[in-house]
């Protein structure tokens, strides 16, 4: 179905189906497009090809800020199309691949692992029911230890274990970015999974400080031009009553 919301400035055209004709003219039409920032080709089969077309768009589009394109049959080398454009894109803030194949084999998410680990734009990356092993797990898990954008990482429904598992919490603890990790039917132990939420509980709440600290500074801020405005427009009044 193709929707395109003109006050959502989102783009949606899942369970399309593309000719590699109609798919490279769809990408050349967004490629100088500034209008939409969202965009979602889902149920598509776009597979390795398409989402190769699709990432060498974005790989110069500057308007798109999330980018949806699950259960589309991509693997390794369209894996490697979405390492290739992160390393570029600098404005893509989103970025779903589910129900894909990306970690089928061992070493399948090492280069966009290492994409994701020069990143500084993307803050959400959805990497569920993608067959990652602990391979792949530790790939990622490298990545979060440099990665200093990345607030949430879904891996849900893969196959990390508990190697994956705990490259991944020693990763978590040091990065104080990231406060989100979903990490459901992967097999990892629990007292593995409690480390992890416990480093992701104090990156929240040290966020939520944070936040509060800009807020009061802020606001102090406003308070103190707002005082200066008043002793202006004050001594405006004095020296119009004195003249």
């Amino acid at each position: 179905a193709i929707e395109a919301g003109a006050l959502t400035r989102a783009l949606r055209l899942n369970g399309c189906s593309f000719s590699p004709h109609s798919l490279k003219a769809l990408m050349r039409a967004l490629l100088p497009d500034l209008h939409y920032v969202e965009l979602s080709i889902e149920d598509a089969l776009l597979g390795d090809e398409g989402c190769t077309m699709l990432c060498a768009m974005l790989r110069s589009n500057t308007s798109l800020r999330r980018v949806r394109l699950n259960h589309n049959n991509v693997r390794a080398v369209g894996g490697e199309s979405v390492a290739a454009m992160l390393r570029t894109n600098t404005t893509l803030e989103e970025l779903s691949l589910e129900w894909n194949t990306l970690g089928a084999l061992d070493n399948s998410l090492a280069s966009l692992a290492t994409a994701l680990a020069g990143n500084s734009s993307l803050r959400v990356l959805d990497l569920r029911s993608n067959q990652i092993g602990p391979h792949g797990g530790a790939s990622l898990a490298v990545a979060l230890q440099t990665n200093r954008t990345l607030t949430a990482l879904h891996l849900q429904w893969n196959s990390l274990g508990a190697a994956g598992g705990r490259a991944v919490l020693a990763a978590v603890r040091g990065n104080p970015i990231i406060t989100l990790l979903e990490l459901d039917g992967n097999y990892v132990p629990e007292d593995c999974l409690m480390g992890i939420e416990a480093a992701l509980e104090k990156n929240r709440r040290e966020a939520s400080e944070t936040r509060t600290l800009r807020h009061l500074a802020d606001s102090a801020v406003g308070d103190a031009a707002t005082a200066r405005a008043s002793a202006r427009d004050q001594s405006a009044r004095d020296s119009a009553a004195l003249a």
